[in-house]
């Protein structure tokens, strides 16, 4: 009888596991070679200069998306695909209502992404959007985009 318990439980473990893994798989961003750079002092990126405030540019899947988080000693951005993490197989995009803008919806879904912290805030979608590295040379003014 301790035998069966154990492979009842070992089973529906093992179930679980593997349905969880394989809804992932279906909510993945694909991969994409991204690997260029922003010069902030060009007027077409002025927005960047300020925390809070974001850009759209290409590349990625469909569109990045890149949010100055803070200025000074330490210097960060976020740079996000504009995929959304629920609609994968759409023509939807993250988007912003205005340049200084907190948080990015999808046009479809309506699902909500916070752009400071990363992650998913409301909304169908349960994961964040895509992140990709940024380095920022605070002397020459260019922010380093890639995977």
């Amino acid at each position: 009888m301790k035998f069966l318990s154990k492979f009842i439980f070992l089973f529906f473990f093992f179930s679980v596991v593997t349905f969880h893994s394989c809804e992932k798989i279906k909510e993945v961003i694909p991969y994409v070679y991204v690997n260029f750079y922003v010069d902030l002092t060009d007027p077409q990126f002025i927005d960047l200069t300020v925390p809070g405030n974001s850009v759209k540019v290409t590349g990625g899947v469909k569109g990045l998306l890149i949010y100055r988080k803070t200025v000074g000693e330490t210097d960060d951005f976020a740079v996000f695909d504009r995929m959304c993490t629920y609609e994968l197989d759409t023509d939807c995009r993250i988007d912003v209502e205005n340049t200084s803008s907190l948080y990015a919806k999808c046009e479809c879904c309506e699902s909500e992404f916070n752009l400071f912290g990363a992650y998913f805030e409301s909304g169908v979608a349960k994961i964040p959007l895509k992140l990709y590295n940024s380095d920022y040379n605070v002397n020459t003014k260019i922010l380093h985009i890639y995977n």
